[in-house]
């Protein structure tokens, strides 16, 4: 039954071709199109710190995502999704939103007056729940609102055996170490949770929602992917000898030097590599079982990152960092079951994070009561040619920094701590510069109205107190210091 209300519902919305309601203003909501119910299942899959371009389903010539080639085929691909933020929590909180993060200058908790996504399939009698190793999405940010159950679990477990000397001669250092390297494999762990969970449903409707800390840093992943991607030849116990290297260069960046050798640049860009491919199996052996016990048959299956990684593109490694491309590009993908045949498997067209929870509102007859600010991405799969957004907005709190693109244009606006002063402004063609490498900025470009909507943009989101005081504990405090958030932590 669920699967022919789900058939018929889904048919009409990609026939219709709509366009969505003209966006004047970042806060004009969208014409929202009333459907039949469908009741069916979702599982969203997040893969953190994930910048499309490393994917070889969006071009790389790494062989990172073969697994991810082929479930596409299955669904919908849209080449050119960003993220409105740079770090997990204000860029969790938009998608779950379906609203540009509403802070400039704290942490985006998730507020009494929210309604997610979570909360939106609970409202309507789905079963929910979430696994997360990412710390943000925990109850400490208050992201349990609207799950049944959210576990959220370290991605460390206990501490690591300090490495007593490498190949180099250098010893490690010993404390740094502890706190970085993974012990255990939590990301397994998770997902064998997500899937009896899933099975317990039996034949309640579900929303599963599983965040996992990889391609995130650490980096380093077993065999065969460690050595499918990762140089070892002449090294002496390489993979300590690799995850004491990524230590050093990550302890270096987030210390006082600030800094990082680009002779670094390509073995990190080899770990990340394999840490991909990795999750690219895990994810593949997940879907795989959850098929054979037929729980795909009426599932819609999101697999997409929360932001993008960096290395050494503009200056910076990691993530969390102004937005340029790979900040904020991120891969998305929405799976759908294999009785519906899907008229556009690409979708070119630049859509933003934020769309997925009025399209999922679509799909699944939700009831966003909030004010929005994405777009139903519904249209653009029953015809790629339907106009979206005219504008999308990315930030980065701890610059200060606001991106927005308006078709091939892009303008990058710093502001100084009192957002008084603009201290930085980049421009981009990105018809003919993509990777942002030349800045064409100038005072007399024709810029104006984009800079207009970045400071209404900005105008909005300045509050001068903290909305909640956070409590964390020494432990929690170290292990998003361990993984290069102190800035967040300590501000």
């Amino acid at each position: 039954m669920y699967k022919s209300i789900f058939n018929t519902v889904l048919i009409s919305l990609l026939a219709m071709g709509c366009t969505p309601k003209e966006e004047k203003t970042i806060e004009a909501p969208i014409e929202q199109q009333q459907q039949t119910p469908a009741i069916t299942n979702c599982l969203i899959i997040v893969l953190d710190a994930f910048h499309a371009e490393h994917s070889s389903l969006y071009g790389s010539k790494s062989p990172t995502t073969p697994h991810l080639e082929k479930w596409a085929k299955r669904g919908v691909t849209f080449t050119h999704a960003y993220s409105q933020a740079t770090q997990t929590l204000s860029s969790a909180w938009s998608y779950f939103n379906g609203q540009y993060p509403y802070q400039m200058q704290e942490l985006t908790f998730m507020r009494d007056i929210d309604t997610p996504l979570p909360a939106l399939f609970q409202n309507r009698g789905f079963k929910t729940a979430g696994f997360s190793e990412n710390p943000f999405i925990s109850k400490t940010y208050k992201f349990d609102k609207g799950f049944d159950l959210l576990e959220y679990k370290p991605y460390r477990v206990g501490i690591a055996q300090t490495v007593q000397q490498l190949s180099s001669g250098k010893k490690a250092q010993p404390k740094a170490y502890q706190k970085y390297q993974r012990t255990g494999d939590v990301t397994v762990e998770l997902i064998n949770k997500a899937d009896d969970w899933i099975t317990e449903q039996k034949a309640d409707p579900w929303f599963c929602y599983l965040h996992l800390l990889r391609p995130h840093n650490p980096y380093f992943a077993p065999d065969p992917f460690f050595s499918q991607f990762v140089e070892k030849d002449g090294i002496d116990n390489p993979e300590e000898y690799y995850k004491q290297f990524e230590l050093e260069v990550v302890d270096r960046y987030y210390g006082q030097n600030k800094g990082y050798a680009a002779s670094s640049v390509e073995p990190l860009l080899d770990l990340y590599h394999s840490n991909i491919a990795y999750v690219d199996h895990l994810i593949n052996e997940f879907l795989l079982k959850l098929e054979t016990k037929g729980e795909l048959k009426d599932t819609v299956v999101v697999i997409m990152s929360d932001h993008g990684e960096a290395f050494g593109e503009h200056g910076e490694l990691l993530h969390g960092k102004p937005p340029h491309r790979e900040q904020i590009h991120v891969p998305l993908v929405i799976l759908f079951p294999e009785t519906i045949q899907i008229p556009n498997h690409t979708i070119d067209t630049p859509v933003s994070l934020m769309d997925l929870a009025p399209t999922l509102e679509q799909l699944f007859d939700l009831t966003i009561t909030n004010t929005i600010d994405g777009f139903t991405l519904n249209p653009l799969i029953g015809n790629p040619q339907t106009p979206h957004h005219q504008e999308i907005f990315s930030q980065h709190m701890a610059s200060k920094t606001v991106a927005l693109r308006q078709g091939n244009r892009k303008l990058l606006v710093g502001f100084d701590d009192d957002f008084k002063t603009i201290r930085l402004m980049e421009a981009y063609d990105l018809k003919t510069d993509p990777k942002e490498q030349s800045d064409i900025f100038s005072a007399d470009a024709g810029y104006e109205d984009m800079l207009k909507s970045i400071l209404e943009y900005v105008k909005t989101r300045i509050n001068s107190e903290a909305i909640y005081d956070l409590d964390l504990t020494a432990p929690e405090k170290e292990l998003l210091e361990s993984i290069g958030y102190g800035e967040m932590v300590n501000n």
